[in-house]
């Protein structure tokens, strides 16, 4: 057993179940949904746990509070919680339910597209049919419902501001 999984066996039996305690992150009012490490960078360790995933962890119990899932993740891609690990400001930018930053986000998928046009879109169709493939019937045709309509309303929107535009032309040759 990894000194990360023993931690959390030694949370559990100590301090109970952190889940639906009330997260202590700065303005948030959901529950937790488990403990999560919030102490100073003096006590981290860093391993790998039982998945093969590494991970930081602390030999000491007070190092760690309940945390929503947002606010664990958030702190687990690193940073603390103004500021992501690249100085982005998380209350400007926002954060995804992954905890990652948005525009952190924003700018990997940015660098990918750069790094391997091709590769990028073949990878997200990839994921793309990974996911419908394990869609049932119903979430499959809801998908495609939605498709439809934003693809209606992009086509709406388009030839709205085409119009205007025209009706903008005729305005000013007149």
């Amino acid at each position: 057993m990894s000194g990360y999984e023993r931690v959390h066996q030694e949370l559990k039996a100590r301090r109970g179940n952190a889940v639906g305690r009330r997260c202590v992150a700065p303005g948030c009012t959901r529950l937790a949904d488990g403990w999560g490490l919030v102490g100073d960078e003096g006590t981290l360790r860093f391993s790998e746990d039982g998945h093969g995933k590494r991970v930081r962890w602390s030999d000491d119990l007070a190092d760690y509070k309940p945390l929503c899932m947002t606010h664990n993740n958030q702190l687990d891609h690193g940073g603390d919680w103004l500021l992501c690990p690249r100085g982005h400001s998380r209350a400007a930018f926002g954060v995804a339910a992954d905890g990652m930053c948005r525009r952190c986000k924003s700018e990997r998928s940015r660098e990918d597209r750069e790094r391997g046009g091709d590769q990028y879109r073949a990878r997200n169709r990839e994921r793309m049919r990974a996911r419908r493939a394990a869609m049932s019937a119903d979430e499959l045709e809801r998908l495609r419902a939605r498709q439809r309509e934003n693809n209606r309303s992009y086509r709406a929107r388009k030839r709205a501001a085409a119009s205007s535009t025209k009706t903008l032309h005729a305005d000013s040759a007149q």
